[in-house]
């Protein structure tokens, strides 16, 4: 959905929007990953059950970046770049593209 948009601001936009909702899943689908009903004699500590979560939402992120942001990682950051060059020539322009792209590296 992502690639078949060729003007920039598309691109960005349906990229931010892709990637918001996939990192709000993150949230989420790694809850049922998490032991129901621990063993009577060993109760988990919070702690373990966060990592198992974490590992989860980790492979989450890796596969977001393995099969999706690297394909489209350059077009990207020549979209986003643009519309910082045209900002710095006095165009005006959404500057929550170059930031919701910028948030998709940092995650």
């Amino acid at each position: 959905r992502v690639l078949r948009h060729e003007e920039d601001s598309a691109l960005l936009k349906a990229y931010i929007h892709e990637w918001t909702k996939f990192f709000e899943q993150c949230e989420y689908l790694p809850k049922p990953f998490i032991k129901v009903e621990p063993p009577s004699s060993l109760t988990p500590s919070p702690s373990s059950t966060n990592t198992k979560i974490d590992q989860v939402r980790q492979l989450m992120l890796e596969s977001w970046n393995n099969n999706i942001f690297k394909d489209i990682k350059h077009r990207l950051q020549n979209s986003a770049m643009k519309l910082v060059h045209a900002e710095r020539n006095g165009e005006c322009f959404d500057s929550q593209l170059v930031i919701g792209v910028r948030d998709s590296y940092g995650k």
